[in-house]
């Protein structure tokens, strides 16, 4: 569940509609043989069931298993429990209960995003001539009652206030790179699982956001390369479990440029889907990724002749981000880059060599889209693809959140499987 991960721009329902029938059908077509089975593997079939409504709804939908009773992390839905308890098959009727229980969970999940979207309107209207600290203030204190009473203050209750108080602010034109950590620091430490806060706490917590927050405007100009080159060789020293065997039926990258990037524009799209395909055809016989490859994968992508490095300073953010010249950035880069052909697991590989091109930045532009091109080289190499690549190329990162690397890292893991074709 990737949920509380995602920009508000990805789940908010504004300009949608919902559907449950192909909710419906899904459920049946997963749940019905396997509940036949002797022993099921119920949190397998729950991914399973997963991967196929974000294939047909897009990546919003992750938040249907978002109950207050996650470990860790209890959310507002309470069309469902977990896995174990959710998906059935010792019982009379498991099978429909099963079904009718996923339908219920993501029309609920529906219905909380619609409240939320609404809410904010209100807010932002309500609050729009007041300064920002009280603004800001104004709105938790508005927003936490909602979620006390979605969750019932289960376990983690807190993190979905973050991560609703983080979509409130991206939805008023807020960074969300600077405003969820701004605000990770403030609510950590001050709540607690299973206890409601009293008056007096929560009125300071919804203070002190506001001070936090509006204090974001005035930060300087944030340096990613060396913010990243610090952080860098520690940020992967993570564990990897065995990589998911359940294989691609849907490719998530192919679908992403389908349905996201050719509505923006038809032929940028055409370009970079020509260069995919260059890159899937280099990847599938053996060729290890290089820059010089890169680079013209990327020649393509920009429908220019040639995609030299860059040699001047780039800016992103506003300006608030700026990527440095380097003299020997071309040398940094490629060595980077080699290291994507390392026998490391191969999720920390395309995570590592994603962020390098992200937060190196070599070329004048399409950075973002040449990450991609190198993610899934590394993927296509070692015989994956991506169930769902929303939660992958959709939500923003920052140079120095190392967690963040980590987690961007395990996600590729568990949104990743065999390929069949």
């Amino acid at each position: 569940m990737f949920v509380h991960e995602l920009p508000w721009s990805v789940v908010d329902p504004t300009g949608r509609s919902f559907d449950p029938t192909p909710a419906r059908q899904i459920a049946t077509a997963l749940i019905t043989p396997a509940t036949g089975t002797r022993a099921i593997d119920r949190r397998a079939l729950e991914a399973a069931i997963d991967h196929a409504l974000a294939a047909a709804y897009g990546a919003w939908v992750s938040g249907w298993t978002w109950s207050p009773t996650e470990p860790g992390n209890g959310g507002p839905v309470r069309g469902w429990c977990c896995a174990d308890h959710s998906l059935r098959r010792d019982r009379r009727g498991a099978v429909e209960a099963s079904i009718e229980a996923v339908v219920a969970a993501l029309t609920d999940w529906w219905r909380i995003l619609g409240v939320l979207a609404a809410r904010f309107d209100e807010l932002h209207a309500a609050t729009a001539n007041l300064p920002a600290d009280r603004a800001i203030e104004h709105a938790a204190a508005a927003l936490l009652p909602d979620v006390i009473a979605w969750t019932g203050t289960q376990d983690a209750w807190h993190r979905t206030f973050e991560t609703i108080l983080g979509w409130y602010l991206e939805a008023g034109g807020w960074d969300p790179l600077q405003t969820r950590p701004a605000v990770r620091a403030v609510i950590d430490g001050r709540f607690a699982s299973w206890c409601e806060p009293d008056e007096a706490a929560a009125r300071a917590a919804c203070a002190a956001l506001g001070d936090a927050v509006a204090a974001i405007a005035d930060l300087g100009v944030h340096d990613a390369i060396d913010a990243w080159r610090r952080i860098r060789g520690s940020a992967f020293a993570i564990g990897l479990v065995e990589p998911s065997a359940a294989p691609v039926v849907d490719d998530g990258h192919l679908r992403y440029l389908r349905t996201i990037d050719r509505p923006r524009d038809p032929a940028r799209a055409d370009r970079f889907g020509a260069a995919l395909a260059a890159v899937r055809a280099s990847a599938l016989a053996g060729e290890p990724l290089t820059l010089a490859r890169l680079a013209a994968w990327q020649a393509i992508v920009l429908g220019v002749e040639d995609a030299a490095v860059r040699t001047t300073d780039a800016y992103a953010r506003a300006g608030r981000v700026r990527y440095a010249a380097m003299d020997d950035l071309a040398r940094v880069v490629a060595a980077a880059i080699a290291e994507a052909n390392s026998d490391e697991p191969v999720a920390i590989r395309a995570a590592r060599v994603y962020l390098d091109l992200c937060f190196y930045h070599p070329f004048a532009d399409g950075n973002a889209r040449a990450a991609r091109l190198a993610l899934d080289h590394v993927l296509t190499r070692a015989g994956r693809a991506l169930h769902q690549a929303e939660p992958i190329f959709a939500i923003a990162r920052a140079a120095d959140d190392r967690g963040g690397a980590a987690g961007f890292a395990q996600a590729i893991h568990r949104l990743s499987g065999p390929r069949t074709s």
